[in-house]
């Protein structure tokens, strides 16, 4: 499989005219096809056969280069990252050239080729063009399961927490009672070293597998 390259040269192979909610045309953007991808851009700033810089979404710009603030500063309130947008202030126009029902939905960034002059400018020794313009790929930060976990995956240490408070299950299941809930089975998980404790329970909603390590507590459907 081919590595992804977020920034590349495309050429406008179609331009079309948008319509604002009262189907009067809109006077400051327009439509741009480029190899299938549909971004909207100033009005009169290309046209039809023009080569063109092209920025996919998920690219992350650096605010820190000079052609990001010459060319991008807008890009500030989105955090610098290109994303899919969907503008429900304008209208698409059918296949007659009317206004439809449907708003435009925007995806990556479409520049000047000029904006490559002036990086290389600033830097003449990349390897691509992604690597000139300073663009990285945006991943998305890992956040909890899917299904009944609840907050953050927890931090894991291997150390030994020796000065963790011992958790028994006669203290434990008394403490349950008070909420309803029955104790079923338990099993420590190293209890020498205090690191914690596993145990199965039933509550008034249904039976619960615990995972326990000091200071939090995890619960999940088995």
């Amino acid at each position: 499989m081919s590595e992804r390259h977020l920034a590349t040269v495309r050429s406008v192979s179609a331009i079309v005219t948008l319509f604002d909610k009262e189907g009067n045309p809109a006077q400051s953007v327009e439509g741009v096809f480029l190899d299938g991808w549909f971004s909207i851009v100033q009005r009169g700033d290309f046209k039809v056969g023009d080569n063109v810089l092209y920025l996919e979404i998920d690219s992350v710009l650096n605010p820190e280069l000079a052609w990001v603030q010459t060319y991008a500063p807008f890009m500030e309130k989105h955090h610098w990252r290109l994303k899919t947008l969907k503008l429900n202030s304008l209208r698409l126009p059918d296949e007659n050239g009317a206004p439809s029902p449907y708003p435009p939905i925007s995806q990556g960034l479409v520049l000047p080729m000029q904006v490559i002059t002036d990086a290389q400018a600033e830097k003449n020794d990349a390897e691509s063009l992604d690597a000139l313009l300073g663009i990285e790929k945006y991943e998305r930060p890992v956040k909890a399961m899917s299904g009944d976990a609840r907050g953050s995956f927890p931090v894991i240490s291997i150390k030994p927490m020796r000065s963790a408070s011992r958790i028994s299950p006669n203290r434990l299941a008394s403490s349950w009672a008070n909420r309803g809930w029955r104790l079923i089975r338990w099993t420590a998980a190293a209890p020498r070293s205090g690191w914690g404790m596993r145990a199965n329970s039933a509550s008034p909603v249904g039976r619960w597998n615990f995972t326990m390590t000091r200071p939090t507590i995890s619960a999940k459907r088995p």
